[in-house]
């Protein structure tokens, strides 16, 4: 079996066009790990609020899931490129420019009002992937399955060096070089992707449905929706506890880009063996890792040592990329026609509010009462989730009126 599921991987990274897209996608996605701890540490610290840093690291993140869906919606109507290039200008200038904004001494709001500008006009290039896959690998479904879990893994990759090169530049040189670093990683991992995607000029089919709400109004996007959102919240409070706890057990916050990282080994872990097995009950494992992960979290309150949260950080990321490629595969079946991409930035903003929301509970929840408080917090919002999952799972069993792929 794993000789089989490596085959397949290599399938999919010597497929035409699909190496140069994957290693333009790396750079471009690697700020989404550099970036939230970059923040919280650089705003933590000229202010001495982690209440403030979560706010800030929350506009961010609030910004990319009110505006993404938008872009998404774009592409599928316009192409990439004239979607892809502003966005990658625009918004690693607005990510640098939380420094001045910070150094001129201004108010939270302010520094809210900027990161939101950075997030919303963030490049959804892992959308624009994900939507690829089955044209990419010409249909074949345990390719397709392969392709999203290169997919996940390019984003736990990010999760990975992301937090990593962050640590040690917040720790070597300043809070500010790491924020600059990721502006310039998005900038030329973007416009290297627009230059290498065969799709960059090419509009989706014609839509089904031109309401407004276009793939909102499918039960089983919306199933999923209420599935992603309290995933974000997991892991989006863990980004903003994660300083916290290195700060409280060993008195350094940059640790807490160590634990972000073995959170995101765990996560490409769980996607590496997913991406080797068939093409089987993608729901079952959807559900499964759902009801893992606010498991996984709440742990994280136990122990005392770092030793023991290091390990719990892994296994706690660990069902993620199932999760992620498991939602994939089952929105690549759902999707209405001609909103391919759209559906799948939908996917990205209610994880992405999700976190927005988690960052915004565990700041204030650390500075109050405590990281521990703010860990069982988090996991009782994705405990939720899942229970909210485990009642709508007809919707995302596939109708005659649903195979059409967008």
């Amino acid at each position: 079996m794993v000789s089989t599921g490596l085959q397949r991987y290599r399938a999919v990274l010597r497929a035409p066009q699909v190496a140069p897209l994957v290693a333009s996608a790396l750079v471009a996605v690697l700020p989404i790990g550099m970036g939230t701890l970059a923040v919280v540490v650089f705003v933590q610290r000229q202010t001495g609020s982690y209440g403030t840093a979560g706010l800030v690291a929350a506009a961010l993140a609030l910004g990319a899931a009110v505006a993404t869906p938008m872009l998404g919606r774009l592409i599928d109507r316009v192409g990439q490129a004239r979607v892809l290039v502003p966005c990658a200008v625009v918004s690693p200038v607005a990510l640098a420019g939380i420094v001045p904004v910070a150094d001129a001494g201004a108010s939270a709001g302010a520094l809210g009002a900027v990161a939101f500008v950075a997030g919303s006009s963030a490049p959804p290039v892992l959308s624009c992937l994900r939507s690829m896959w089955p044209t990419l690998l010409g249909g074949d479904g345990h390719l397709v399955r392969t392709g999203l879990a290169v997919d996940a893994l390019l984003l736990e990759a990010a999760f990975i060096a992301g937090p990593l090169v962050a640590a040690i530049l917040i720790a070597a040189v300043s809070p500010q070089s790491a924020l600059l670093v990721a502006a310039g990683a998005t900038m030329a991992g973007t416009l290297a992707f627009a230059a290498a995607s065969p799709m960059r000029n090419t509009r989706g089919a014609a839509r089904t449905d031109r309401r407004l709400l276009g793939p909102l109004r499918a039960q089983g996007l919306q199933t999923i929706l209420l599935a992603t959102f309290p995933v974000g919240v997991l892991f989006g409070g863990f980004d903003v506890i994660a300083p916290a706890i290195g700060d409280d057990l060993a008195g350094r916050q940059s640790l807490g880009g160590v634990l972000i990282a073995l959170n995101a080994v765990g996560s490409a872990l769980g996607g590496l063996w997913w991406g080797m097995r068939s093409v089987t009950a993608p729901l079952r494992g959807y559900v499964a890792a759902a009801c893992l992960m606010p498991l996984g979290l709440g742990l994280v309150a136990v122990p005392d040592t770092l030793a023991a949260l290091a390990l719990l950080a892994l296994l706690f990321g660990m069902p993620f990329a199932p999760f992620s490629v498991a939602g994939g595969e089952l929105m690549h079946r759902l999707a209405p026609a001609g909103m391919g991409t759209e559906s799948f930035t939908w996917i990205t903003t209610a994880l992405i509010a999700g976190a927005a929301t988690g960052q915004a509970i565990s700041g204030p929840l650390v500075d109050h009462a405590g990281w521990r408080v703010a860990v069982l917090a988090c996991a009782s919002v994705g405990a939720v989730g899942a229970a909210l999952l485990a009642t709508r799972l007809q919707t995302l069993i596939p109708t005659a009126g649903d195979l059409a792929q967008g």
